[in-house]
């Protein structure tokens, strides 16, 4: 009979990767402690480690680029004509006869 694989929860990760960044224990002995294997204490505390400036970002500046990535699609195409006859800042012959 084969065994199957864990599926490890985001809290039971995070728990594991905190408990390695803390350095109070070695990475062995968490490894025993919560029944994974090693490098899965280390991988899990790389991640932790590597996004942990992400939760500090100002969710703003995300958010324009990803606005100014869709627009620019958008631009992307035939560049509008100009309106014929059109001045900006001039009256129309309609407007002078009143």
């Amino acid at each position: 009979m084969t065994r199957k694989r864990r599926a490890f929860g985001g809290a039971f990760k995070v728990k594991v990767a905190l408990a390695a960044v803390r350095e109070q224990q070695t990475t062995a002995e968490l490894a025993s402690q919560f029944q994974v294997h090693a490098s899965q204490v280390a991988a899990w505390k790389q991640q932790l480690l590597d996004s942990a400036a992400e939760l500090f970002e100002d969710g703003r500046r995300k958010a324009n680029e990803e606005v100014r990535e869709r627009e620019g699609d958008h631009f992307r195409g035939k560049p509008k004509k100009p309106v014929v006859g059109h001045r900006p800042g001039r009256r129309t012959a309609a407007r002078k006869q009143r």
